[in-house]
């Protein structure tokens, strides 16, 4: 490392100096520059244009823009909420609890009264100039279908034939 004085400095041979530098010197030193900020320049430039093309082909690979995905995924979540307030709302206004144990209601009282309500919402028809497409000798029951792709279906029935008593 070279310290300088006062003294030194009219002694300025060996130095980089700028101020060293004849005009034809100094010209080219700054042609140079520009040359070496150019280059620099072109190579940011490059590298720029690359990452570009890999964020591209990064995104095409996902399945394009992200930000429709976002808003996709949080349109379908929104809709999913939704769809678990209404059983959630019925669940805590009969008092069932939030981690309660599945079980089902089959006991004896829930077969007594599921039979009182049945026997009780039994109609009769009564076929008046032959309206309905049955025989006369024929008796048929109809009842609430009870396979478990009709229970979502309140009228959905079961047609059977009733044995002769």
């Amino acid at each position: 490392m070279m310290v300088w004085s006062k003294t030194d400095s009219n002694n300025l041979s060996g130095t980089r100096s700028v101020s060293t530098l004849n005009p034809a010197q100094l010209a080219r030193k700054r042609a140079n520059d520009r040359e070496a900020q150019r280059a620099i320049r072109a190579r940011t430039k490059e590298h720029i244009e690359r990452l570009e093309q890999q964020l591209a082909d990064l995104q095409s690979e996902r399945g394009g823009d992200q930000s429709q995905t976002i808003q996709e995924l949080t349109r379908r979540n929104r809709a999913l909420e939704e769809a678990t307030r209404t059983p959630t709302r019925e669940c805590m206004k009969l008092g069932i609890p939030e981690n309660a144990e599945e079980k089902t209601g089959d006991t004896p009282e829930t077969a007594e009264l599921l039979r009182r309500i049945g026997g009780e919402s039994l109609v009769l028809l009564k076929n008046e100039n032959g309206v309905l497409p049955l025989k006369k000798n024929k008796k048929v029951g109809l009842a609430p279908a009870v396979h478990a792709r009709h229970r979502r279906a309140p009228s959905s029935i079961q047609i059977f034939k009733l044995a002769r008593s």
